[in-house]
């Protein structure tokens, strides 16, 4: 999939489709000469959500039920990691420890549920059975799905996250959040300039929305809004 870049010398608009990849940071050199260090205001779980979101609109349907699963996976892995800053754990600690259950999902949802447990002091709502045995049935016995089987589960991914972001308080969790961004570009080690954008006009996340913003999402909005030359194009704030 591609990403159009803007060209931060060019006095005119100008930009360059690159290839997304797993990174968040890009360099390119525009036709004019100048040179680009980018680096992408979304979160792992944000970008997968809007491929997704693309992937369905586009009809390849296995595609879109893969990158919803794997957004949802991210998302869990950001909220513990946001979890685990807001009190107070070392962020190196916490990815020497992130590396014992990389590499199994169920680990990870089970450390997802005992991170929410301890901190919001509830039961937390899994996502529902169908939902599972669905995606399951996409991922590892190739049953290609629906159309409106697709738009079901992606509607149901975007509930239960914005379920849990609507239980965060963003003055309360903004040191944290920053403190995740800062690690996550300082492992860059780039020592000049860059230029931070955002690629997707509403991603699903905490770092753009007011708990007023989150309620009025609404997943069929979204889904009929994305075109692909309006969503992966790179504007900077």
């Amino acid at each position: 999939m591609k990403i159009k870049l803007a060209c931060r010398g060019c006095k005119e608009e100008r930009f360059k489709s690159i290839d997304l990849t797993d990174g968040i940071y890009y360099k390119f050199e525009c036709e004019n000469g100048h040179k680009n260090n980018i680096i992408l205001q979304e979160w792992k779980f944000e970008i997968l959500f809007e491929m997704a979101l693309m992937a369905l609109k586009d009809g390849y349907t296995r595609e879109a039920v893969s990158s919803f699963a794997a957004s949802l996976e991210r998302f869990y892995e950001y909220i513990i990691e946001l979890i685990a800053i807001r009190n107070e754990i070392d962020s190196h600690q916490f990815t020497d420890t992130w590396k014992l259950m990389s590499i199994q999902s169920e680990r990870q949802l089970g450390a997802f549920y005992t991170a929410y447990l301890l901190h919001f002091k509830e039961v937390p709502m899994p996502l529902h059975k169908r939902n599972i045995e669905f995606r399951n049935k996409v991922i590892h016995k190739g049953y290609i799905p629906t159309t409106e089987e697709v738009t079901d589960y992606g509607r149901e991914v975007f509930k239960y996250i914005l379920q849990v972001l609507k239980k965060i308080d963003l003055h309360e969790y903004m040191p944290a959040i920053l403190k995740m961004t800062q690690k996550t570009r300082e492992a860059l080690n780039i020592d000049y300039s860059y230029g931070i954008i955002c690629i997707v006009p509403v991603p699903v996340g905490l770092k753009h929305h007011s708990k007023h913003l989150l309620e009025n999402l609404d997943f069929d909005e979204l889904l009929k809004s994305r075109k692909e030359f309006e969503v992966m194009k790179g504007s900077f704030e």
